[in-house]
């Protein structure tokens, strides 16, 4: 409820202050809502540079599903994923569903194949299109995710045609460190 009160900018100040903490201490933050707070999870979407992730549980067609909005940790990012599961003691387990084995295969390994790493100028503006969206201002904020994405969509833009060797080298260098998976835009 106190999160509630807060507008976006208190909101990424404390996200990016406990970030700060968990790192200088060797901690793992999880907070955990309860209640009708359904408002928080898309105002802590933009947030992904200060939160590794973002999920809700909640009743769903008369079970529990656990809706992924992203998880990132050094062996990538999940996003746009859900779980169903059951309260089995003072515990949760997973519900095994008709998975294909494709999409097991790309959850095991950390696929970010549905991610759009993009500048935020390509969107003029607009908010991200889905939770799957990450916008970075310019290249330099940019650049450091694709450097770790394995196959997300980057999504790069120019203002003038000055930038176009810049840009060539910098689409150079992402195909030559992080292969043919990563789609370039």
């Amino acid at each position: 409820a106190a999160l509630d009160g807060w507008d976006d900018t208190r909101l990424a100040r404390w996200c990016e202050r406990l970030q700060r903490w968990a790192g200088q201490t060797g901690q793992i933050v999880l907070l955990l809502c309860h209640g009708e707070v359904a408002t928080l999870a898309p105002r802590l979407l933009p947030l992904n540079r200060a939160c590794a992730g973002v999920a809700q549980l909640h009743p769903h067609r008369g079970a529990l599903q656990l809706l992924l909005h992203y998880w990132s940790n050094s062996h990538g990012v999940v996003a746009q994923r859900s779980f169903g599961v059951v309260q089995e003691g003072s515990g949760l387990r997973h519900v095994a569903e008709a998975d294909t084995a494709d999409e097991a295969a790309s959850l095991a390994s950390g696929s970010d194949r549905d991610v759009f790493l993009a500048q935020a100028d390509v969107l003029e503006g607009a908010p991200p299109l889905s939770a799957a969206w990450r916008l970075y201002d310019g290249w330099a904020g940019l650049l450091p995710a694709a450097l770790q994405a394995r196959e997300a969509t980057v999504v790069l833009a120019i203002n003038e045609n000055a930038q176009v060797d810049a840009l060539a080298r910098l689409l150079h260098r992402l195909r030559r460190e992080r292969g043919t998976a990563l789609k370039l835009v």
